[in-house]
C-alpha cells in the first residue's frame, strides 16, 4: 500500500475544509523537507499517555494535536503510531526552531499556520471578534452571578439558548457525574427542581426561626450560596462569527444551611474546578449552548479538609447512582485531584475554528 504523506495529509484536510466557494483559490501546500523527518519522539510522549506505543483518538484528541494528521494515518485502526510519521517525508518548515526534534507545541503551531495560509473562507473583522469574546465573557460572569443568588430559572431565561429555538434540543450542562441533555431537563433538573428546594429550604427555617417569614422576598434564605469566580478565560471565536467557546479556572465556595435540632448550622465546599462552554449567536446575542464543569479539589470547609482520605468531594446538585430521565452519564469522567496522579488540562483549550461542524463540544 502506498503511504500517504505527512505534507500530503496536512495540505489535503485544509484544501477540503477551505473550499468556502468554487472560486476560492487554495495556495500550494508547503514543500516537503529535502532533509531527514524531525524527531517525532517528543510529540509522541506528550500524546502516548498510557505509553503501549499506539496513540488513541482520544489521546490524540486530549493533547490537542492536530485532526488532520490523526485523519489520515489512522487508516481504520483507532491509533496512530510514531512509525505512521517516521515512513513519511514531512513538510518544510515543521520543525519550527529547527533543532531537529518536533515538539507537539511545534506540531500545533505549524498546522494553525497551514490552516491559516489555506483556508480562504470569509473571515469576520479582528474588532468583530474582540467584540464577540467580551460579549461570551459577559455571558459567563452572569451566570457566575445568577448561581451565586440561586435564581437558575433565571438564569435560563435570560443567557441560556431560546427555549424554544432550534438549539434547545442540543443545549447540554455536564459534570463529572451526570449530563443533562436538552433544554427541558435542564430547565427542569437545574431550574425547578432548584426553585423548589429553596422553597422547602425556607419554610424549614421558618420553623426554628419564627422571626423569618415565608415570603417571596425572603426565597433563598435557608438555602445554598455557591460564588464560583470565572478567571483565566480563553475563548475562540469562530472565523464564520456564529458560535463560539472558551475555559475558565474556577476557584469558589459554597456554603449549605443545615438544620439541626433548633439549631442553625452553616457546611461549606471549596471549589477548585474548571468551566468549559459552547455559546452559539441567536437573535445577534451570544447563549450558553453547552456548559461543563471539571472538578479538580472540593474539600469541606472543616479541619479535615486537607485529609484527602476525608476530603468529602461534596459538589451541590450531584446525582450519583441511576440517573433521571433526561440524563445521561459523560463519556470521560474528569478524576478529582490525587497526590497519585499527574495534573491534565481538562476540558481541553479551545483552538481557532470555522465553524462549529470543525471543533469538538463541550
Amino acid at each position: 500500500m502506498k503511504r500517504t504523506k505527512l505534507s500530503s495529509l496536512i495540505a489535503f484536510t485544509l484544501v477540503i475544509s477551505a473550499c468556502a466557494s468554487s472560486t476560492a483559490q487554495t495556495p500550494p501546500p508547503p514543500p516537503q523537507s529535502s532533509g531527514p523527518n524531525p524527531d517525532f519522539s517528543a510529540v509522541t510522549a506528550s500524546v502516548d499517555t498510557n505509553g503501549d506505543g499506539k496513540m488513541s483518538r482520544t489521546e490524540w484528541e486530549r493533547a490537542g494535536a492536530p485532526a488532520s494528521s490523526f485523519n489520515m494515518f489512522e487508516r481504520g485502526r483507532g491509533y496512530v503510531t510514531q512509525a505512521d510519521y517516521d515512513s513519511a517525508p514531512a513538510p518544510g518548515g515543521i520543525d519550527i526552531n529547527g533543532d531537529g526534534k518536533l515538539t507537539l507545541a511545534e506540531f500545533k503551531q505549524f498546522d494553525r499556520e497551514m490552516g491559516a495560509k489555506m483556508d480562504t473562507r470569509p473571515r469576520i473583522e479582528a474588532a468583530e471578534r474582540a467584540l464577540a469574546m467580551w460579549e461570551v465573557q459577559n455571558v459567563m460572569s452572569k451566570h457566575a452571578y445568577y448561581h451565586a443568588a440561586g435564581v437558575n430559572l433565571e438564569e435560563m431565561a435570560a443567557i441560556w439558548v431560546d427555549e424554544h429555538g432550534p438549539n434547545a434540543t442540543t443545549a447540554r450542562f455536564s459534570s463529572p457525574i451526570w449530563v443533562m441533555n436538552g433544554f427541558e431537563t435542564i430547565k427542569n433538573a437545574y431550574g425547578k427542581v432548584n426553585q423548589q428546594n429553596r422553597q422547602k429550604a425556607l419554610e424549614n427555617l421558618a420553623k426554628v426561626n419564627p422571626d423569618i417569614e415565608v415570603t417571596e422576598e425572603n426565597l433563598g434564605a435557608g438555602h445554598e450560596w455557591a460564588m464560583h469566580t470565572n478567571t483565566t478565560p480563553v475563548i475562540e471565536v469562530a472565523g464564520d462569527g456564529k458560535t463560539a467557546k472558551g475555559i475558565w479556572y474556577s476557584p469558589g465556595m459554597g456554603l449549605m444551611t443545615e438544620i439541626d435540632g433548633q439549631k442553625v448550622k452553616v457546611n461549606g465546599t471549596f471549589f477548585w474546578e474548571k468551566y468549559a462552554a459552547d455559546f452559539v449567536k441567536e437573535n445577534g446575542v451570544w447563549k450558553i449552548w453547552h456548559l461543563q464543569m471539571a472538578y479538580d479539589f472540593t474539600p469541606k470547609l472543616d479541619d479535615k479538609w486537607l485529609d484527602f482520605d476525608k476530603k468529602g468531594m461534596v459538589q451541590a446538585g450531584e446525582r450519583a447512582g441511576e440517573m433521571p430521565p433526561g440524563f445521561s452519564s459523560p463519556e470521560y469522567s474528569y478524576p478529582a485531584y490525587s497526590p497519585e496522579r499527574p495534573s491534565i488540562i481538562y476540558p481541553k483549550i479551545p483552538q481557532p475554528y470555522y465553524t462549529f461542524d470543525e471543533t469538538f463540544s463541550y
